[in-house]
Formats: C-alpha cells, sequence, structure tokens
C-alpha cells in the first residue's frame, strides 16, 4: 500500500470505560482496511493500547475526561493529514468493508459528490461474528424513501433495523479541513449531526438532540459552515460493511441519551473546555452532569455478549 495517496482514512480509539472488546475490534478493522490510516489514541489514566504498527500516522494523547470525544479526536487527526491527501475517510474502528473494490469506489464517488455516506448495507454481526441484523444507510433510505423527517427520526432511535447514520463517511478534503468535525456531542450523536449538517436539516438534528439554547448557537454556527462547503451534494455508496459487535443497540441508548443530557442539560461554552493536548475535559462543577455522562458509558456494557435477535 502507497503511503503517497489522495484518499487517507483517519479513525480514533478511546475506551472511557475499558473495555476489552474495543480494543479487540481495532485489530481486526486494522487488518482489513487497505488504505494508509492515521489514529489518535487517547488514553484516559491508563497505558496505551496501540503501537507505531496499528496506523500509518499514530498519535496517542493522555488526559482529558470521560465524555464523547470522538469528534474531537477526528479533528486531531485531520491536522495530522499530509498535503497530498485531498480525500479524506472518517471510519469507526470497529468497521469491516466487504467489498475489494471499496476503496476505489469511495475516490470516485468524491469525483461526483462532496459528501459520500461510504456504504448502503451494512451487516451487525453478533458477538461471534454471525450476522444478527442487516441495516440501510441513512442516505441511502433518504435517497430511496425520500421523507427525511421519518427516517432521520428512525435513524436516532437506533432501534433494531433502523437506518445508520454513522460508522463510515468520506469527503473532499476541503469540506471538512477549515471547520472540522461537529465535537459538542457528548453523549455521541456526531454522526448525525454532521448528515444534517452536510443536508441542510440543522433544526431536525436540534430538535432530535433536543438541544439547548447554547448548544443550538454553537451547532448552528458550524453546520452552516460545513453546508457551505458541499457544493457538489451527498451521496452514497452501493456496498456493504461489516459492523464488528460491542454490545447491544438497547444499551447505546439511541434518542434516550439526549432526552436524559436535556434534562440535566449542557452549555458547551461553560461545561467543557480544551485542555493542553486539546481534548475535552470538564470545566464546570457539575458532579451530577460529569456523573451522568460517565455513567452513560459504564451502562454500555459492551463486553456483554446479550442478546439481539433477528
Amino acid at each position: 500500500m502507497a503511503i503517497h495517496s489522495r484518499l487517507w482514512a483517519i479513525t480514533c480509539l478511546f475506551n472511557p470505560a475499558g473495555y476489552r472488546v474495543r480494543e479487540e475490534n481495532y485489530r481486526v478493522f486494522r487488518k482489513h482496511l487497505d488504505l494508509p490510516l492515521v489514529t489518535v489514541e487517547l488514553a484516559f489514566d491508563g497505558p496505551f493500547t496501540l503501537s507505531e504498527p496499528d496506523a500509518d500516522i499514530l498519535i496517542q494523547i493522555s488526559g482529558g475526561d470521560r465524555l464523547w470525544q470522538k469528534e474531537r479526536l477526528l479533528n486531531l487527526a485531520l491536522q495530522a493529514l499530509p498535503d497530498e491527501c485531498d480525500q479524506v475517510l472518517w471510519i469507526d474502528a470497529d468497521i469491516v468493508p466487504c467489498d475489494p473494490a471499496w476503496t476505489s469506489e469511495i475516490g470516485l464517488a468524491l469525483e461526483r459528490a462532496s459528501v459520500v455516506q461510504a456504504f448502503g448495507m451494512v451487516n451487525m454481526l453478533g458477538p461471534s461474528g454471525e450476522t444478527m441484523l442487516r441495516s440501510m444507510s441513512t442516505m441511502l433510505a433518504l435517497s430511496q424513501i425520500g421523507e427525511s423527517e421519518l427516517i432521520l427520526s428512525a435513524t436516532l432511535d437506533r432501534s433494531k433495523g433502523a437506518p445508520c447514520s454513522g460508522h463510515a463517511w468520506a469527503a473532499r478534503r476541503e469540506v471538512v479541513q477549515e471547520h472540522g468535525f461537529y465535537d459538542g456531542c457528548i453523549v455521541g450523536g456526531g454522526d448525525t449531526a454532521f448528515l444534517c449538517a452536510a443536508t441542510g436539516d440543522f433544526e431536525k438534528v436540534i430538535q432530535m438532540h433536543q438541544m439547548g439554547e447554547a448548544q443550538q448557537k454553537r451547532y448552528l454556527d458550524w453546520a452552516t459552515k460545513i453546508h457551505r462547503k458541499v457544493t457538489q451534494g451527498v451521496g452514497v455508496l452501493d456496498c456493504e460493511i461489516d459492523h464488528l459487535w460491542h454490545g447491544t443497540l438497547e444499551n447505546r441508548k439511541g434518542k434516550l441519551r439526549h432526552i436524559e443530557l436535556s434534562h440535566i442539560g449542557f452549555d458547551p461554552y461553560v461545561d467543557v473546555t480544551l485542555d493542553e493536548n486539546g481534548v475535552w475535559r470538564w470545566a464546570s462543577d457539575r458532579p451530577e452532569l460529569h456523573g451522568h455522562v460517565r455513567n452513560y458509558f459504564l451502562a454500555r456494557r459492551e463486553d456483554e455478549a446479550g442478546i439481539l435477535t433477528k
């Protein structure tokens, strides 16, 4: 694999509850990714998991607090991409492509569209690697069904068979380089935030995430800038990916996590700040908020086999 490539992948590894499966999934993901890769690993208070062979560019950071750091880390990965890269795939470190031509198809798709959700169908694998569920990507569902309010609401619910807004996205680097990814979703949901920015459906994610006034202001400031960069629309790849098991969908609490956070209240201008390494830490003295977010990760119980029915 040539290191000089137009298309690079970026991902991150952070593990606020210390789940074994996150490291195991990363090893499988890395083995099957045929692209140069930037990985940012965040270790809160323990040793790092990865070593130099685990990514072409590996950035390891200590510190921060136990809240959703994915988009914050992806923003750091963006800054580490080499100059020759003008297309970027951001991908969860639990995804395995099913199509050998996947990476070349991403590059071709980005010649036609500014942004692409990089799959049409996802196979949700069980704890033994068996396919338990198959779901459409949100962009495929929107292209086939329309009715964006219905599709986006189902996406957020994260129920069995609901469309998926995340997993793997790609864009021309110019779309995301200046303004990055939206890093204000402290219990997750950044993929839906990006999708709605790219498509211009700002109000839908504000409503679905039940954002307070300060959250709305911060999100809209970012989303309007991203949307102006999407000059040639949002596409979708007609291909399949596998999603490796890390706990049940129910434990991720789809819409409920945003409802619960709304009841407690969160102000991105007051409650969080960047530490010296560029990751989030708490800036407020609010034990209820901090404990709620910490307990959300513990309640995901990702190392448990659980039960997922077809």
